[in-house]
């Protein structure tokens, strides 16, 4: 048991990492948008509207 909570704290942690990277790149696309295209605005949708 110790070592399957370690792993899911494990697999937990790099999930928020992802995530977290995921969420960095669609904010540069979202300003890439608006700066060269001339997005008024940008929506995120998909698996990182959820909450983790």
């Amino acid at each position: 048991m110790i070592l399957r909570e370690a792993i899911e704290k494990r697999r937990a942690k790099e999930i928020t990492a992802i995530r977290a990277d995921a969420m960095k790149k669609a904010r540069k696309a979202a300003e890439l948008l608006k700066a060269k295209y001339g997005a008024r605005k940008a929506i995120l949708f998909g698996s990182l509207c959820r909450k983790a």
